[in-house]
């Protein structure tokens, strides 16, 4: 394979593991590290697991597939590509799609990514040991505040007459899940007036139930471990609620992340993104493979793996299979034109079979690893799973590790691993964008990354400040921007995107374009794909956008 061009900017794989450490850089990110542990942890996980390893069989693999044949076929960015290849409008329209998702994408994951660094240097200086500054009083304004949104009986004060529309309802008697939540919304919407039409017996009623919900905490079995726990959650989550709430930091942070994405993408294919890959990855499986030799060596280990690795098919429902369809797309960075761009560097003599294959079985790996470690800690520590929200990498994460010794370095080794993670997706999205400019435009290298990466480092300040300065500024549909952005492409870009690479590679690309890509392929196998590709991937993509959609409606 040749080198970087000095022409234009646009260069070549300089070797195929180094391509496909880069291709499954771009694929893991931080999805790996939080969303396909909490998902699965949700739906049942050893039967979750199954079924996902089965739709990364029948989509995420013959989509990938599918995206580096368009780039290698091609030779160009995603607008480009499709504008050599077809030229029909609709398709061009497609590749700025993924070059525009590209763009707005980073702006803000960029923007999630810099905490890894923020934390990283909390970790190098300890600050999670700091418990100890968490008081009784601290704990019992968080049992009361905990208490007041959570459903009681009926001799809650509020149900019991300050609460009327709420006195006759039972919360146990709804069914839906939507009922239930707009019930604790109302609840805690009561609580509020009530403090304010009734400050006085507030004022009471607060001081005498968290003395008694105190007391009570005291009085439990275990209660000095149990304090020390709560301790520890409660100081992690006023760390990350004062570094989120200030605006220098988070932009800082952002803005540092961005230099170090155009640093490595200026240095082109070969010589930067190729180059950092082989840096990046190695260590980023060493560090894993370190964490998951000492969550196994937790008590719970056994029960964890179980739990992994035991299929209970009674928990899956219709909602986990399609989340694990879902998860098989976003996951393998499918949709977005980073796989596209990818395979417009990748020599003919390569296969796009093996090399896929290589690149899922890598992100699933990784994705399993993380898996173990976040339920052994989990188990062992008996800490909540929280939400799913990416922001539990930084609130339960240093919590569970401070309970083990060496827990310290643990958790720096855990936030490196997080922010190498991040990097490895941010250079191919940068690079996604980059090689349009490159390609369309006539840009050098350093022209399309400096004036592309600052122009994506500015929009992505705006994410940042909607997360504190901007918190109640939501001009979209009551959302705000950071809020928007990951909504838009996540629920249309992406799906979009994947929807638009299947059919084109399944109806309008020719068959034997097809076949000269996959030469070496039996024909067995060939067939398979083909039809995977044609009816099976579309299908999927689109039943996952539809249940997106749905989802955000119901929401």
């Amino acid at each position: 394979m040749s080198n970087d061009t000095k022409s234009n900017g646009r260069g070549k794989w300089g070797s195929r593991i180094g391509f496909m450490l880069a291709a499954s850089g771009s694929a893991i990110g931080l999805g790996n590290l939080w969303k396909f542990p909490y998902i699965t942890y949700k739906f049942g996980a050893g039967a979750f697991v199954l079924v996902y390893l089965g739709c990364i069989a029948l989509v995420g693999l013959p989509i990938m597939v599918a995206e580096m044949m368009i780039g290698r076929r091609s030779g160009l960015n995603p607008v480009g590509a499709f504008k050599k290849l077809t030229n029909r409008r609709i398709w061009v329209f497609v590749g700025g799609l993924g070059v525009t998702c590209g763009f707005i994408l980073l702006s803000y994951y960029s923007v999630v990514a810099g905490w890894a660094l923020e934390y990283t240097v909390k970790s190098v200086r300890n600050d999670f040991a700091n418990h100890q500054t968490i008081t009784d009083k601290d704990i019992g304004a968080h049992l009361f505040a905990e208490y007041i949104k959570t459903p009681k009986s009926k001799s809650d004060p509020i149900k019991a007459g300050y609460g009327s529309e709420l006195s006759t309802i039972s919360f146990y008697d709804l069914k839906s899940p939507k009922a239930k939540k707009a019930f604790l919304a109302k609840l805690a919407k009561a609580w509020g007036e009530f403090a304010k039409g009734k400050p006085e017996i507030y004022a009471k009623l607060k001081s005498n139930t968290t003395a008694s919900l105190l007391d009570a905490f005291q009085r439990g079995d275990d209660y000095s471990s149990r304090k020390l726990r709560l301790q520890r959650s409660l100081w992690v989550g006023a760390l990350f609620g004062k570094f989120v709430a200030s605006p220098a930091k988070v932009v800082g942070w952002h803005l540092l992340f961005m230099l170090l994405t155009m640093l490595i993408v200026v240095g082109g294919v070969s010589q930067g993104i190729e180059r950092a890959s082989k840096i990046l990855m190695p260590l980023l499986l060493t560090m894993l493979v370190y964490l998951v030799i000492r969550a196994l060596g937790f008590s719970s280990a056994s029960e964890s793996l179980a739990m992994i690795f035991r299929p209970n098919f009674h928990a899956l429902t219709i909602e986990a299979v399609l989340e694990a369809l879902g998860h098989s797309f976003f996951t393998l960075s499918l949709g977005m034109g980073a796989m596209l761009t990818y395979g417009s560097y990748l020599s003919k003599d390569e296969s796009l079979t093996t090399s896929s294959i290589v690149i899922t079985a890598l992100d699933t790996l990784i994705a399993l690893m993380a898996t173990i470690i976040i339920f052994c800690a989990i188990h062992a520590f008996k800490m909540p799973v929280g939400d799913g929200g990416v922001s539990n990498l930084f609130r339960a994460i240093p919590a569970m590790f401070q309970e083990t010794p060496g827990g310290n370095w643990l958790t720096v080794i855990f936030y490196v691993l997080v922010a190498f993670a991040a990097l490895t997706s941010t250079i191919s999205l940068l690079e996604v964008v980059v090689s349009y400019f490159i390609d369309e435009r006539g840009w050098s290298r350093r022209k399309a990354t400096l004036l592309m990466g600052s122009a994506i480092a500015l929009l992505g300040v705006a994410s940042a400040l909607s997360l504190n300065a901007w918190a109640n500024f939501k001009p979209f549909f009551g959302k705000t921007v950071f809020e928007f952005f990951d909504y838009t492409v996540s629920n249309w870009f992406l799906p979009l995107g994947g929807l638009f690479v299947a059919l084109f590679v399944g109806w309008v690309l020719p068959v034997e374009a097809k076949r000269d890509e996959l030469k070496g392929l039996p024909a067995v196998a060939f067939g398979l794909w083909h039809v995977t590709i044609r009816y099976i991937s579309p299908l999927a993509v689109a039943g996952v956008f539809v249940w997106l959609l749905y989802q955000s409606i119901v929401a």
